[in-house]
This record gives C-alpha cells, structure tokens and sequence, in this order.
C-alpha cells in the first residue's frame, strides 16, 4: 500500500516483551518515511493517551553497493473499531 503524503497508520504490535510499543507503523511526511511507534499510557489524572515515537528511515547499503529501504509494507485491513483502544 502506497501511502499519500502526510499520512500514515498504525497497527496492533504483537508485543513480546515489556517496554515494546503497544502500536507500529509507518507515516510519510514531506516526502520522508518515518517509522512510528506508539504506547498508550494514562496520565496522573487517569486519563488514556498515547506517546508517540517518530524516527526517519534512511535506506541502509548492502553488500552490492546497492541501498535496502528500511521501512517494511504496511500491511493489515481496517478494523470495525471493536479492537482493544482505551479511548
């Protein structure tokens, strides 16, 4: 899925650890690939939001000279809005 540009998504992370972001994706702003990551957290009042993580993909080389991009597809389908979001 190509995205526009400034847009993005965001999809469930199937977390293995503790600390991982509860939600992964990616985002194109001005023409530059970000990776996103995101948690949601409650804030002293117990409110629910989500801190958010943006970080610039740059293709890496390889070993032909050539670059890989670093940012997977985006993959997945919209939900019906059912899934677990504390908000």
């Amino acid at each position: 899925m190509e995205q526009k540009n400034n847009s993005g998504a965001l999809f469930k992370n199937n977390k293995t650890k503790e600390g991982q972001p509860d939600y992964t994706g990616t985002i194109v702003i001005d023409g530059k690939d970000f990776r996103l990551s995101a948690w949601v957290n409650k804030s002293k009042s117990g409110q629910s939001y989500m801190r958010l993580l943006a970080n610039e993909n740059t293709p890496k080389p390889i070993e032909n000279g050539s670059y890989q991009q670093t940012i997977p597809p985006v993959t997945g389908t919209a939900t019906d809005g059912s899934d677990d979001l504390p908000f």
